[in-house]
């Protein structure tokens, strides 16, 4: 299967899949729990049988293919929707703050959230990424690592994984200012937009988290048992 197929049957997939949206939101802690990770894969098998085959697909790419379509689609969908989603905010919040002040908290939270967002993208494509990359690189020329390295990888993991914990409280308010994504009756079409590119970047941004917490970083820390 290719790397556009994928991206066609996960990145549509969790977007518009509500049920899977639903056990990404419980799956995406620092918990590695192989019991709730079924329950994703439960759901998928109820799916057509492509979307399963993605998923089980995506656990055998090793780590350097992980990374490249994380930040290929991923990454570049972040990049692509997050002033579309600001923008929308900052009018709905114009147009119907006054009968629904929660918008203007709506319109500040986002700017934070994918302020900080962004520069967590950076963090991984400038330092964490690469340095991923160097070590599997010393790996196959030496077949060692060199260790300083490598716990300073531990450690910048340890970090994305909170940021990651941050981004999830976020979306979680993100829900309970819009009334989880319900448009108000006494809005117009922007606000419907809003919510409903909302709604989507969450389920893509959880997907994106559940790959990076409960693939490619695992993997790391399999690899850094095997040279221990």
């Amino acid at each position: 299967m290719s790397t556009k197929q994928l991206t066609i049957t996960l990145g549509d997939f969790a977007a518009k899949d509500s049920r899977i949206a639903a056990v990404l939101r419980s799956e995406t802690s620092l918990c590695y729990d192989a019991n709730k990770t079924g329950q994703l894969q439960s759901v998928l098998e109820q799916s057509t049988t492509g979307k399963a085959i993605a998923l089980q697909e995506l656990y055998t790419w090793d780590i350097e293919m992980l990374i490249d379509y994380i930040i290929d689609f991923h990454h570049q969908y972040v990049k692509d929707n997050a002033v579309i989603i600001y923008n929308l905010a900052q009018k709905v919040m114009y147009r119907h703050s006054e009968n629904h002040p929660e918008f203007k908290k709506l319109a500040s939270q986002i700017f934070l959230f994918l302020h900080g967002l962004l520069n967590h993208l950076t963090k991984e494509e400038k330092l964490l990424f690469p340095e991923m990359k160097q070590l599997i690189k010393n790996k196959k020329i030496t077949g060692t690592a060199i260790y300083t390295t490598l716990d300073l990888i531990k450690d910048a993991v340890i970090l994305m994984q909170k940021q990651h914990l941050v981004a999830e409280e976020d979306l979680n308010v993100f829900r309970e200012l819009t009334n989880d994504y319900q448009v108000p009756e006494d809005t117009c079409a922007l606000c419907n937009l809003l919510f409903k590119k909302m709604s989507e970047f969450e389920n893509d941004l959880l997907m994106h988290i559940y790959l990076e917490n409960k693939i490619l970083f695992p993997k790391l820390i399999a690899m850094n048992e095997a040279l221990n």
